[in-house]
């Protein structure tokens, strides 16, 4: 899926059906331009935390998460109209 389109920006949830996010992160890797990644998780570990970051991810927000702060961390990102990276 992500390697047929450009992705600048992801939000995942550390658990999904088909993989979880951390093979996301993984797989985020092989593509040529790799998006910003920020993990949502109710259940990951301090350790778990550590290894996504470690992986790539920029944020692991914990659920339940405060929406209005979760949007304006995103929404810093694209300060002047473009993702810094």
């Amino acid at each position: 899926m992500a390697e047929e389109t450009s992705y600048d920006f992801i939000v995942s949830d550390l658990f999904m059906p088909n993989m979880d996010g951390k093979q996301l992160i993984v797989e985020l890797l092989t593509l040529p331009t790799r998006p910003i990644v920020y993990v949502v998780t109710g259940v990951a570990t301090d350790e778990e935390e550590k290894e996504l970051l470690e992986l790539g991810a920029e944020s692991v927000e914990r659920k339940p998460i405060d929406l209005a702060k979760f949007v304006e961390k995103i929404e810093m990102r694209f300060a002047n109209g473009r993702i810094e990276k």
